[in-house]
């Protein structure tokens, strides 16, 4: 399976509402499993986003997978399904056929 990378920024694309409807058409399609992540020591937005993706996700019925871990502070988005999307463990890799969303990184590095 060949691998395929699209960054979504909508700042100046005229065609940032075409390149979402396709990103929407491929997901919804997608049969395999979906790993979402955000930056390193994430945030609130970062959690908040990842959270919201994966349970739109869940709803169109796909298997989805959040391997973060909050902060002491936002300890409480665990109870709020964070624990049971990463499974209370660490990815080791992608399974082969894994769509990967990674949400709220600015930076390569983060």
């Amino acid at each position: 399976m060949a691998l395929m990378s699209v960054t979504v920024d909508n700042r100046g694309d005229a065609r940032y509402g075409e390149v979402l409807a396709e990103m929407a058409r491929r997901t919804r399609a997608w049969t395999g499993p979906i790993v979402v992540v955000a930056h390193v020591d994430p945030d609130g937005d970062a959690l908040g986003s990842a959270l919201a993706l994966a349970r739109a996700l869940e709803t169109l019925g796909k298997r989805v997978t959040v391997p973060l871990t909050p902060p002491a502070y936002l300890g409480f988005l665990a109870e709020a399904g964070l624990e049971a999307r990463q499974g209370g463990r660490q990815l080791a890799g992608l399974e082969p056929g894994t769509l990967l969303f990674v949400l709220d990184a600015g930076d390569p590095g983060r």
